[in-house]
């Protein structure tokens, strides 16, 4: 893992997918939201953090079109994987540094 300014908090993890992020910040103290458009991998996110003894939250939604309360998470992981998930290429912002 990433060292991140936080150790804990809410955070929500975008395209959570099968749930490997979500128990990975599951096991380092936060208290997690999995997001993603399929449901089928938010109820895969539930039940893998479930079997490794975490209870977390499921949200079915388009990442690019967030519908979620103002200042509803700490921190928001988005991996690099899921970047190219970001329909449209316009919409991609890269910087450099």
């Amino acid at each position: 893992l990433v060292q991140l300014p936080l150790q804990e908090g809410r955070m929500a993890v975008l395209g959570g997918g099968g749930g490997r992020e979500v128990v990975a910040m599951s096991k380092a103290g936060f208290q997690v939201t999995c997001v993603d458009f399929i449901p089928e991998m938010v109820d895969a996110c539930r039940k893998h953090a479930r079997r490794h003894g975490f209870e977390i939250q499921g949200h079915v939604q388009e990442i690019s079109r967030l519908d979620l309360p103002n200042e509803s998470f700490d921190a928001v992981w988005f991996s690099a994987a899921m970047y190219s998930a970001v329909p449209t290429r316009k919409r991609r912002v890269v910087r450099s540094t």
